[in-house]
């Protein structure tokens, strides 16, 4: 039985990771066509998403409740009550603009990197039947790939920082004036602990290798 289930599940893997790799790649080259036909603001209604508007981009933003507005009461001996902290909503500008084209490029490299992270896991896959897939190259793939993770935290640190400056002066235009929060979430299941994981264990991958090499001096 066991032998049955290491037969299926690598051919399998191969085919999952091979279908996501040649999807997003064409998801990439959709999605830039569609940005630069918003920049110039050629973006027909049949690649415009039920609700939205051609030749523009959207963005989460943030403001604060009136102090003032009616909120849920609760029996005064239940000693709870509900404040009311924040609104939320999406903010539309021109596609032709700064923050909106920072906006984009960011997520077409967010997309590359996925892409990228795809590529080497399938050239690790690649040994075939009888090789071992301890190998230094493999180990520097996986070590590549722990980077790339690391990046796409910072990545958004980045886009967090970009945003909270350009969107000002969209923002203050409103009344009362909207304001989209500096906040920077660092979650202890991030991309960034994967990262470290995965350079971890390229560190082990790199000794299995040195480990076999000696192993076949021995015999």
């Amino acid at each position: 039985m066991k032998t049955q289930s290491a037969g299926w599940v690598l051919p399998t893997t191969r085919f999952i990771i091979n279908l996501s790799f040649y999807a997003s790649i064409l998801l990439l080259v959709g999605f830039f066509l569609v940005d630069l036909l918003k920049i110039m603001g050629l973006q027909p209604a049949l690649l415009t998403s039920a609700g939205s508007t051609p030749n523009t981009v959207s963005m989460a933003v943030e403001w604060k409740v009136p102090g003032n507005l009616a909120r849920p009461t609760a029996p005064t001996d239940s000693q709870m009550a509900i404040f009311p902290q924040k609104q939320s909503g999406d903010l539309v500008v021109p596609a032709n603009t700064p923050v909106a084209v920072w906006k984009m490029l960011f997520e077409l490299v967010g997309l590359g990197i996925y892409i990228w992270t795809l590529a080497l896991l399938r050239k690790i896959l690649q040994f075939g039947p009888g090789q071992s897939p301890f190998q230094a190259e493999n180990a520097r793939r996986i070590s590549r790939m722990g980077f790339l993770f690391i990046g796409i935290s910072i990545l958004d640190v980045v886009q967090t920082c970009v945003s909270f400056v350009a969107l000002k002066p969209y923002l203050a235009k409103f009344t009362p004036a909207l304001s989209r929060p500096y906040e920077i979430s660092i979650s202890m299941s991030g991309p960034w602990l994967l990262g470290l994981i995965l350079l971890v264990l390229s560190q082990v991958y790199l000794r299995g290798t040195v480990l076999e090499e000696e192993a076949e001096f021995t015999v």
